[in-house]
């Protein structure tokens, strides 16, 4: 249970927080050139080359990274799984096992995402902008667009250049019923990485925010997720604490506290769980 819980508040975070560096040559329009440049604040952020996870004080294995000559992650790597990563002028593909995720971009932004399962089917997502950032998600879980399993929509809200909430509605447009809600605040700490330190070693790259338009300026201090988790009503309230070393003023620990209720038809089951992140550059 405790896992299935935090890979959803994972999964809003995985939005979040990611590659800001490559934004502006993989998102560009489909009769320019890929772009290029960058600016001096981009040139300098370092890169990772792996990260340790400890949950409640051990090891629970290691992930490392590989980027192109342009600092874009090109590998993903643990001791279960490995995650590719290849770049065109318009497009982004993921290859992990027997799947294959592609990411397309339209003047200059993320449109769709198709990801191809083989045999079992392929899941189709659209993507919605109000201004420069991500709005609204529409996901077709369907193997051949079944409308049975169609609608899961992902709802956005943004401020001062953060996402302060993150809604899923499942099989319906109705936006004011959500499944499940989560709400963030913010450290006034700007998000340096250039991948998603936050989640990503639970479900691998997720290109969906490699952009800024996609992407919180600073990086979090509290979530709040409520919502419907295997059938029960959940809620987990994250803490986000992050050790940083004078020297190099680089982040090299983040502490993720997550405190999960569980309502099991009346019978309430507490948990906490801690995850300590250990950086290394």
């Amino acid at each position: 249970m405790s896992k299935n819980i935090l890979l959803l508040a994972a999964a809003a975070m995985l939005i979040l927080l990611s590659c800001k560096n490559s934004a502006d040559k993989k998102a560009t329009d489909e009769n320019e050139p890929a772009k290029t440049e960058q600016t001096a604040e981009e040139q300098t952020l370092p890169l990772i080359k792996s990260i340790e996870k400890i949950y409640d004080g051990e090891s629970a294995g290691t992930i490392t990274f590989k980027y192109d000559d342009k600092g874009r992650l090109i590998n993903q790597k643990d001791e279960y799984d490995e995650y590719s990563v290849t770049y065109t002028d318009n497009e982004i593909k993921v290859a992990h096992e027997n799947t294959t995720t592609t990411y397309k971009y339209s003047n200059g932004k993320l449109a769709t995402s198709c990801i191809d399962m083989g045999e079992p089917g392929k899941i189709n997502t659209k993507y919605t902008y109000e201004g420069e950032k991500l709005s609204w998600i529409t996901r077709d879980f369907g193997p051949n667009g079944d409308p049975y399993y169609t609608d899961m929509n992902i709802i956005y809200q943004w401020k001062d250049g953060c996402m302060t909430e993150y809604s899923i509605v499942y099989n319906t447009t109705d936006v004011e019923e959500p499944q499940s809600t989560t709400e963030f605040e913010y450290t006034d700490i700007k998000n340096p990485f250039t991948i998603d330190v936050f989640t990503i070693y639970y479900s691998g790259p997720d290109v969906t925010s490699f952009g800024k338009d996609l992407t919180s300026e600073f990086l979090p201090s509290k979530s709040h997720f409520s919502g419907i988790v295997d059938g029960w009503e959940t809620e987990e309230n994250t803490t986000y604490e992050y050790k940083i070393d004078d020297a190099t003023g680089r982040i090299t620990e983040i502490t993720i506290t997550s405190d999960n209720e569980t309502d099991y038809d009346g019978e309430i089951e507490k948990e906490t769980i801690v995850c300590t992140l250990k950086l290394n550059y």
